[in-house]
């Protein structure tokens, strides 16, 4: 018996000093930390020390990322208090259902990332390797909802500040048409209108292609009126007198029976040569005129003054023109917009059309969030295919499942801030 207990003090000594010298050797334990501790760091005393250590030094990180976010939330809630008519707008544009979908995914992995913690603890290797596998699949599903978002938005000009430049109006948005119907629809008839106004300007103004008009030279017109007056007058002299001739042959015959007629026929004669000679005259007086027409235009009588156009609808501008339809809304027309925020009432009575001026302020803190929660998530995705890596070599179990109990935490904590960024961004009522 004496023999036996020696041999086992024996092989209790030598086991101790082979840990110290392991200690120091493998795992650099300067306070002879046993062989079932090597994962236990040099200046831990044991391994409860050294979780709780990391436990606090996580905890302490979390704490900054929560008033680094604080911040914003603080700036959100500032510019929203300002200006909540343009963030009730502008949240319009958001795609609530890619929200939804992130918010989903990431309660997933929250869930599946506890689970691998669970798994480690009870020292299920492959189970840790397939939720650590699940919650780097959800990451890189929210990551591509949010690409797929961010390129929609770049696309319709939703950008941040200035450059927040919307292809389409808040009305012909599918969440704006699914939550106030009736002032979409209302909108629609008055923007229909509007068009209608347009399409009526440009016809209006247009100018009709038809065949060009003959246009003959003025100096023409004025030589040719007075050859033409002249002509007329001369076969009109000419008819007059030789009726008059042929009255006078006819009451001088009776009474000169038995006379020679010589004179009678002189007397005939003398007027038609007169007629004739006339005629000549006028003849020569029309070509003189053709001939000294183009040296020296006889003047034109001034044209009398158009009649003045009738007085025309002036064109108005859209704004004018909206405006003008506004007042027209009755109160149970106008109902709908108010409630949907299109519409507010001025203080001197009228309606006016609520459009997102400052909606560039509503994306700069959108883009500005999300952007660093989706860098938050990128690192996440690092973190966690690094703990995969290391599940992979069999590194964690019951003794140690610290490094995943901690990447866990910083997950629900990338979980928690979107939690509030979807009600705060896409639910706002």
């Amino acid at each position: 018996m004496e023999s036996k207990a020696n041999e086992g003090a024996r092989v209790a000594d030598a086991a101790k000093s082979h840990g110290d010298d392991h200690g120091h050797a493998e795992g650099g334990h300067g306070h002879g930390a046993p062989l079932q501790y090597p994962y236990v760091a040099h200046h831990f005393d044991s391994p409860q020390q050294q979780f709780d250590s990391g436990k606090l030094g996580i905890w302490l990180f979390l704490v900054t990322e929560i008033l680094f976010f604080s911040g914003l939330f603080c700036a959100y809630t500032i510019y929203r208090a300002q200006n909540p008519e343009v963030f009730y707008w502008a949240h319009f544009y958001l795609d609530t259902n890619m929200g939804a979908l992130n918010t989903v995914v990431l309660i997933l992995s929250s869930l599946t990332a506890a689970w691998a913690v669970r798994a480690a603890q009870l020292g299920q290797q492959k189970l840790v390797k397939i939720n650590i596998l699940v919650t780097i699949a959800c990451a890189f599903t929210f990551m591509g909802v949010k690409y797929v978002e961010y390129s929609h938005k770049f696309h319709d000009g939703l950008l941040p500040s200035r450059h927040f430049d919307p292809k389409h109006e808040v009305w012909e948005v599918e969440a704006f048409k699914k939550k106030h119907p009736e002032a979409a629809e209302a909108m629609t008839r008055l923007m229909a209108k509007l068009e209608a106004r347009k399409a009526t300007a440009a016809v209006d103004l247009e100018v009709p292609h038809g065949e060009p008009l003959a246009l003959v030279p003025v100096v023409n017109q004025v030589a040719a009126a007075p050859a033409e007056a002249a002509e007329g007058s001369a076969a009109q002299a000419t008819t007059t007198q030789a009726a008059t001739a042929q009255e006078a042959v006819a009451q001088q015959a009776p009474a000169q029976e038995g006379a020679a007629p010589a004179p009678a026929q002189e007397a005939a004669q003398e007027p038609a040569t007169q007629e004739a000679g006339t005629a000549e005259a006028a003849e020569a007086g029309a070509e003189g005129t053709e001939e000294a027409a183009p040296a020296a235009p006889a003047p034109v009588a001034a044209p009398a003054p158009a009649p003045a156009p009738a007085a025309e609808e002036p064109i108005l501008d859209d704004d004018v023109f909206l405006a003008n339809e506004l007042r027209k809304l009755t109160p149970a027309e106008a109902t709908p917009l108010l409630r949907a925020g299109v519409l507010q009432r001025q203080a001197d009575g009228p309606f006016e059309l609520v459009r997102p001026k400052k909606a560039g302020v509503f994306f700069s803190i959108y883009f500005f969030m999300t952007g660093l929660h989706g860098v938050h998530v990128i690192i996440g995705i690092g973190v966690w295919i690094w703990m995969l890596v290391r599940a992979g070599r069999r590194k964690f179990g019951p003794k140690y499942f610290g490094p995943i109990d901690f990447t866990a935490l910083y997950w629900h904590l990338v979980d928690l801030i979107w939690i509030y960024l979807f009600p705060l961004l896409y639910l706002i009522h």
